[in-house]
């Protein structure tokens, strides 16, 4: 039987972005798989009653493994009865070797485990195993189909340090108790955590960090597939807490709703939501921590229905610390008093983008949906999708903001404080619940080529600047809510160029003539607004409008074609060839080619 995760990590690879020695770790240990039985020169361990059973718990087991010394061992534990830990099992690996603890078997003499069957391992009022290794070679830790489930008066299930790879593969590890690390706890550079094979980190309880898993000094956490879910911690970092680590998601999808069984990603965690405490619900990063979420075209790598009273899926601190979601999904979170999705702080660094060619393929490019905040004594609880706040810096390209919600202003996303700032390029802003953008405090935001309609701003405007310092300039972009600006407060100022736009209310001063254009409605510029799509019309305003001078795009558009491309059936706007917002428009693609719909296509010769 080889390892599981074998296969998942040689297409790992090109994925990973700082992941350090844990990366490493795991690509080495490749060859390290059994198949149908123990590596060469390891022993078999069979645990349970019945023929060819010869230690009855797995504690037996791997006190055996220790005195068999540094050859691998394979422990083979049937799925019946139940095992019991009744005591810690600490395993000193750089004695005993690499150890593996496999369940699901049927027999004690089957070769094989039962697919996706899990041995129950109860933990009646213990911690379940302490695993270090103080030797220069990285051993390795596998639970693999076991459901390792404390009781509660149990402690914390696996408390690792050393050189170790901890592989939890289709396994569930649930109910752990603990200060810093309810399930898990991993400390120093060289511990890495590869979850695989569906297995779950769940319900595990911290009374101050890392509910469900605690990382510090430098150790790397790999969700690949599988989940991290429905637990708990006082402090900070409901699902995961990473001091100086990094991690690295790929998981998503499956249902939706909390409890979190069926789902896949950082799900359904939380940190002292109402404590007024509470922050990073599914992930807090500080002091350098890396965290990607990294999806693909059929797979959003997710993270949601978390909750915190900051930073409800995610809290990033710290000038060093790094956050990335590429073709990412930050869904349902909740930020009881501000950062509903995100909240950046402290010189934090936020990165989401797209790689996926086309965001209105199935699986489209990176979402922020459906977070919020709740109103707060003595303030408004802003960025219900994400706030960033002391001196931290947000880049954000090709992504769909729908329906977040806020109970004052920055329903979408507020940039707090002087050298707070927000880029957004090729985004969308669609039907959210509130004033989308704010800026205030001394933060700054630039918007270029966003497409912003149907968002609730009543007589308020798409967005908000209030106190000195403060700016929002807004370039190349289709602005079709009721009003784009509100008026700026407190000395906080706006720019603007290249906008089509329902109304001049509160405008800057146009920089040239014509840089402004006024529409009556979104069906005069966009071909199907109701559709939430960018896409222009034929015949929109916003084709061939603008030029670079003022604002460079980096991206292409939202559907992967590239800006400034000239239209050469619609006469020039007044500055050059550059569509305004999302969308570049291309005859080429009229009539929805992209996604299969070539019912406005003049005629058709079989390949659509």
């Amino acid at each position: 039987m080889a390892w599981k995760g074998e296969g998942r990590v040689a297409a790992m690879g090109d994925r990973m972005r700082r992941a350090g020695s844990g990366w490493a770790a795991v690509a080495g240990l490749v060859g390290l798989g059994w198949v149908a039985g123990a590596p060469a020169g390891a022993a078999e361990l069979r645990v349970g009653t019945g023929t060819g059973c010869v230690y009855a718990t797995i504690a037996d087991a791997v006190a055996q493994a220790v005195a068999n010394g540094t050859a691998s061992d394979l422990i083979m534990v049937r799925t019946n009865p139940t095992q019991t830990i009744a005591a810690p099992i600490t395993i000193d690996l750089n004695v005993a070797g690499s150890v593996e603890i496999v369940g699901g078997f049927g027999t004690c003499t089957d070769p094989l485990p039962i697919a996706h069957q899990r041995t129950t391992v109860s933990l009646p009022s213990s911690s379940a195993f302490i695993i270090h290794n103080a030797g220069a070679s990285t051993r390795t830790f596998t639970l693999q189909q076991v459901a390792l489930i404390a009781s509660a008066g149990s402690g914390r299930l696996v408390d690792v340090s050393g050189r170790v790879l901890v592989n939890v593969d289709d396994a569930l590890l649930s109910g752990g108790k603990g200060t810093d690390g309810g399930n898990i706890r991993m400390a120093g550079p060289n511990v890495t955590l590869f979850i695989t094979g569906g297995a779950k980190i769940y319900s595990g309880d911290a009374t101050g960090n890392g509910g469900g898993v605690h990382c510090s000094g430098g150790g790397t956490v790999l969700l690949d597939d599988g989940s991290i879910t429905d637990n708990d911690a006082d402090v900070a970092g409901g699902g995961v807490y990473l001091d100086d680590c990094s991690m690295n998601v790929f998981a998503g999808g499956g249902s939706v709703g909390c409890p979190g069984g069926l789902n896949l990603g950082i799900v359904c965690n939380q940190a002292g939501p109402g404590t007024l405490i509470g922050s990073g619900g599914g992930v807090y990063a500080t002091n350098g921590a890396v965290v990607n979420f990294f999806g693909s075209a059929t797979e959003r790598a997710a993270l949601t229905l978390n909750r915190a009273d900051y930073g409800g899926g995610l809290f990033a601190t710290g000038a060093a610390t790094d956050i990335e979601f590429r073709d990412a999904d930050i869904l349902e979170n909740l930020g009881l008093r501000g950062g509903g999705g995100v909240f950046v702080d402290n010189g934090a660094q936020l990165l989401i983008r797209s790689t996926i060619a086309n965001c209105e393929s199935p699986g489209g490019c990176s979402r922020v949906m459906n977070n919020g905040t709740a109103a707060a004594t003595g303030g408004s609880s802003p960025g219900g999708g994400i706030h960033v706040t002391g001196g931290g810096d947000a880049k954000i390209r090709r992504t769909t903001f729908f329906a977040n919600y806020s109970p004052g202003s920055g329903s979408a996303v507020a940039v707090e404080g002087a050298g707070s700032t927000v880029l957004f390029e090729g985004d969308l802003f669609y039907a959210n619940l509130g004033y989308p953008v704010l800026a205030f405090g001394g933060g700054n935001v630039t918007a270029a080529f966003v497409t912003a309609w149907a968002n609730n701003v009543g007589s308020s405007g798409t967005f908000i600047a209030h106190d000195a310092g403060s700016n929002i300039a807004v370039f190349s972009s289709v602005m079709l809510d009721d009003a784009t600006f509100s008026p700026p407060t407190g000395g906080a100022t706006l720019f603007g160029d290249c906008i089509v736009t329902r109304s001049l209310a509160n405008f800057p001063v146009p920089p040239d003539p014509g840089s402004f254009e006024v529409v009556a409605s979104a069906e005069a510029v966009l071909a199907a607004p109701t559709s939430g799509s960018p896409r222009l019309r034929p015949d929109s305003p916003a084709i061939d409008y603008c030029d670079t001078f003022r604002y460079t795009p980096v991206d292409t558009d939202f559907h992967g074609e590239a800006r400034g491309s000239d239209a050469t059936a619609v006469p020039n706007g007044p500055f050059g060839t550059y569509d305004l917002g999302a969308d570049e428009w291309n005859s080429v693609f009229v009539g929805n080619f992209e996604i299969g719909n070539c019912s406005l296509w003049s005629s058709d010769t079989g390949g659509c």
